[in-house]
């Protein structure tokens, strides 16, 4: 590299101008923001609740691998990488409401997931400086992680303990009353048996 900014894995610059760049970013933040923030629902009965929605496991899957691309691509910086985080967010809550797997690391790993990623999530909107608190968008999310992370507390690792207790400060210190992006509680195809 000659000083400017290079490919740490291949070593390639992007165009002079970032021409080639903007429209990749242009591109991979709409595909972003069509499965993050609108996902595919499936038609089923289950649907008949109107706070559960099915989504496919293929759709779980092209999510997740964008997740990736938006991350590697654009950085965990860029408000793509938040929408991603957030529909995983609002997928994992989904998961531990209606079937949560009682086994202590699997529980523990998706806690630490939750908390960790709602103060990043926290962390980014306060970076951003706009007129509305972060609970503005996290309210129920936040509320609902810490409720499961207190009903397992005992269980919870050091750096869990430590990630509920900011989350916990942050809500606690936060003054919006009102929710613009509710949760989306959704579930995975197959991945909830009943009877």
């Amino acid at each position: 590299c000659d000083g400017s900014w290079c490919c740490p894995r291949c070593g390639s610059h992007p165009a002079t101008d970032g021409s080639a760049f903007q429209r990749d970013e242009a591109l991979i933040s709409r595909l972003a923001e069509r499965a993050f923030f609108s996902p595919q629902m499936m038609q089923s009965e289950f649907n008949m609740n109107k706070h559960l929605r099915m989504v496919s496991a293929d759709f779980v899957g092209y999510a997740l691998k964008l997740g990736i691309v938006v991350w590697k691509t654009l950085g965990l910086r860029h408000w793509a990488s938040q929408w991603a985080r957030i529909l995983y967010v609002d997928l994992v809550l989904a998961k531990l409401e209606l079937q949560p797997d009682r086994t202590t690391v699997n529980l523990n790993s998706l806690l630490t997931y939750l908390l960790r990623t709602l103060n990043a999530l926290w962390g980014w909107l306060l970076s951003q400086q706009m007129a509305h608190d972060p609970l503005f968008f996290l309210r129920k999310r936040a509320e609902a992680a810490l409720r499961f992370a207190n009903t397992y507390r005992d269980s919870l690792t050091k750096d869990s303990l430590a990630y509920f207790a900011d989350l916990s400060n942050r809500l606690k210190a936060s003054t919006s009353q009102v929710e613009l992006l509710r949760m989306r509680p959704m579930v995975v195809e197959g991945s909830v048996q009943f009877g």
